[in-house]
């Protein structure tokens, strides 16, 4: 894996997951959801919750995937510097590694 791809990685602002921010979208479809169902809009209160459940589920997958690429990341980096300290890593092959 190169530092590229390490740095791709680990950027997930893509326009379908916005890190934390997915929490406040979704917060404010509950309240959306709230505000049709205090006025007997209850078609559109159905939606908004719908739609807040959605972002919901989708920013928690998408932080399970970061969180399993900064592991991924982590162990590569760690194996390089096992082989390092053993010797079985020279500094030819850790730069052409990165």
């Amino acid at each position: 894996m190169s530092f590229k791809q390490v740095e791709t990685a680990s950027n997930l602002d893509d326009g379908t997951c916005h890190g934390a921010g997915y929490i406040f979208e979704a917060a404010c479809q509950v309240s959306q959801a709230q505000q049709h169902e205090a006025n007997g809009q209850f078609e559109g209160a159905f939606e908004s919750y719908k739609l807040g459940i959605g972002i919901l589920l989708n920013g928690v997958q998408c932080n399970k995937i970061h969180l399993l690429n900064v592991l991924s990341d982590c162990f590569v980096i760690f194996q390089l510097m096992l082989m390092q300290s053993e010797g079985k890593l020279s500094k030819k092959k850790q730069l052409n590694t990165w």
